[in-house]
């Protein structure tokens, strides 16, 4: 029976930071796990996807969602949870200050493993764009460090 593969959390980070380094052959094959697909549409796509899969469920990147028999459609995949929001609270000082602050914090907890999204957020442009990202690194930060580890980086973001 096909399978339908879905990206997990750490598939999904990797596809936005590249934290894991994943080669391109590798890479390529995650970003066309889509909850759709099925592992024989693969096959026919790239003769070596068995391959591929098999090394990106051992890694854990990817997970089995569903398998469909050849007369059924598989079921829609869930719906994404509903993005954590970070809440930033009481007046703001410097952009500056802050910006190099969290940056300090975040190279801190997660070093080389989170340079892509430090990278983003050293080119934030303004505040606006720095503050739109922030969700995004306390979701990186709770995929490799653990959620306490979040938690504390968002009560430093809350004290800003």
């Amino acid at each position: 029976m096909p399978i339908i593969y879905r990206k997990t959390a750490k598939g999904l980070a990797e596809i936005e930071t590249r934290v894991y380094r994943l080669s391109p052959r590798l890479r390529s094959v995650l970003i066309m796990i889509d909850g759709k697909r099925t592992d024989a549409d693969l096959l026919q796509m790239l003769p070596q996807a068995a391959e591929v899969l098999a090394a990106l469920v051992q890694e854990d990147f990817i997970s089995e969602f569903t398998r469909v028999s050849a007369t059924h459609a598989p079921p829609p995949p869930p719906p994404p949870p509903p993005p954590e929001r970070t809440v930033i609270r009481g007046p703001q000082p410097g952009f500056e200050a802050m910006r190099k602050d969290l940056l300090r914090a975040f190279n801190d907890r997660l070093g080389p493993a989170g340079e892509g999204m430090a990278v983003r957020l050293e080119r934030a442009r303004n505040e606006t764009e720095f503050r739109a990202l922030l969700p995004s690194a306390v979701q990186l930060m709770a995929t490799l460090q653990g959620r306490e580890a979040a938690d504390a980086f968002t009560a430093r973001i809350n004290a800003w």
